[in-house]
């Protein structure tokens, strides 16, 4: 794609997130997601976790996430910054998952979920960078938005307008 079309195709995805943003009456940013190699002059910054980082941009800053200053083990695990197989990490995540979080009602549902998931990419040697969507320096490959229930319903609705065909959700 020409430098022009690039240029006019992130400057509609920056106006759509103000317009969205406006209409739905969303508090914060929609977020802008991308991934990249490491590069020197990229500093990760101090530890943080990636619900964090996205609330951080979602309120206006840039953040990045690596392996290096990720402090949490669900985006070790979900993000692919490094494999684990000790299995008594393992143990020790599901049981955080489960009995801390309790972002699962028991081990069997955490378990269903783990069997439906597909290969978690090799992200070692990535950095993931998180900015306002209005703030994009290109297209993103991710659009993250914090919104309530109601927000969220109209955000489906939007995405299925056209030709009713609803996203695969994974």
């Amino acid at each position: 794609m020409p430098a022009g079309e690039v240029i006019m195709e992130l400057q509609q995805w920056r106006d759509d997130a103000a317009r969205i943003k406006a209409v739905l009456q969303m508090e914060r940013y929609p977020v802008a997601l991308f991934r990249g190699e490491r590069k020197k002059g990229v500093a990760a910054g101090s530890s943080v976790r990636i619900c964090r980082a996205i609330v951080d941009a979602a309120e206006g800053h840039e953040r990045y996430i690596d392996r290096r200053n990720n402090a949490c083990f669900g985006a070790v695990w979900h993000l692919g910054l490094q494999r684990i197989e000790d299995s008594e990490t393992l143990k020790m995540i599901k049981k955080f998952v489960v009995e801390g979080e309790k972002l699962f009602s028991s081990y069997e549902a955490l378990e269903e979920l783990i069997a439906q998931m597909g290969d978690i990419p090799d992200s070692a040697q990535i950095f993931f960078n998180l900015c306002p969507l209005e703030r994009a320096s290109t297209v993103p490959e991710l659009v993250l938005f914090l919104c309530n229930a109601e927000q969220a319903c109209r955000l489906l609705t939007l995405v299925t307008f056209v030709d009713g065909v609803m996203p695969s959700i994974k």
